[in-house]
């Protein structure tokens, strides 16, 4: 029998399992790793409203040859299930990982308004836009639409939005464009997505849309698979004019997969004609 891979998860434990004390021991143990720097933020994938299994996302995505990321996105949701989300944990989990979020806008809502007595101590939310995601914008999906504003009502009544870092991340589309082909001259429509999607951010979170949120975001990151020029442009309709992204990877050493600080050693990046 061939040993497995060193990524291979078998039936990982619940944080349920240990008592409160050396449940607290092993995520204060883990985040303890963690800096101002957003890129050693550990990740937590949400993914049509459930913590989703690390092998559905990550695995195998970063080798030696081609990055220098000393990153586990693998740990923390290694030991999470949904049965192990007691609030002793949350506190914790919410504050010190990034949850990436993607599927339905309305399942994602879901997760929130479950954990609603602690969403307050979420401070990095990242949301990931898959092709399908794309083509609900393109075909003009009106329920699509209106429950990703309603994602963002909530965030801008519930999450506390001065303490709060936001990212909108296409970047899983970009290897299908290349295998397709494309250029961004064929591909308009994704263009009109992206601003599409931007503007129930601008209008709900964006800095004095409303007096409760006069300061706005603490941060607001944008990473597109293509029109890359628009991703500033967004950032500064959300954050104000003089905002810049500061610490953001740019799109020559962006991995597709995890743009949010793993740099590729490559000097060619994501760039469509």
């Amino acid at each position: 029998m061939s040993n497995p891979s060193p990524y291979s998860i078998i039936d990982p434990p619940s944080l349920s399992n240990f008592t409160p004390e050396i449940r607290q021991a092993i995520l204060t143990h883990y985040t303890n790793l963690l800096s101002n720097d957003t890129a050693t933020i550990p990740n937590i994938h949400i993914n049509n409203g459930e913590i989703s299994h690390p092998a559905s996302h990550f695995i195998n995505l970063h080798s030696p040859s081609t990055t220098t990321c000393t990153c586990d996105p693998l740990l923390p949701t290694t030991l999470l299930s949904p049965s192990s989300l007691d609030p002793s944990t949350l506190h914790t989990i919410l504050s010190r990982n990034r949850l990436i979020f993607s599927g339905s806008p309305a399942k994602s809502l879901s997760f929130l308004r479950a954990q609603e007595e602690h969403v307050q101590m979420i401070r990095y939310v990242d949301f990931q836009f898959l092709p399908d995601d794309i083509e609900q914008w393109n075909n003009s999906s009106t329920k699509y639409k209106i429950e990703w504003e309603d994602l963002m009502r909530y965030i801008a009544e519930h999450l506390t939005l001065t303490d709060l870092i936001l990212s909108l991340d296409a970047g899983p589309c970009y290897p299908i464009y290349v295998e397709q082909n494309l250029r961004e001259y064929q591909i308009p429509y994704v263009l009109e997505a992206y601003k599409s999607i931007v503007d129930p951010v601008r209008e709900q979170l964006g800095v004095g849309q409303k007096e409760k949120k006069e300061g706005g975001l603490k941060g607001f990151y944008v990473y597109w698979a293509c029109f890359h020029d628009n991703e500033g442009e967004a950032e500064r309709q959300v954050m104000g004019k003089e905002y810049v992204a500061e610490g953001k990877i740019g799109r020559g050493k962006r991995e597709p997969f995890y743009p949010h600080g793993c740099a590729w050693e490559v000097e060619e990046g994501m760039e469509l004609i």
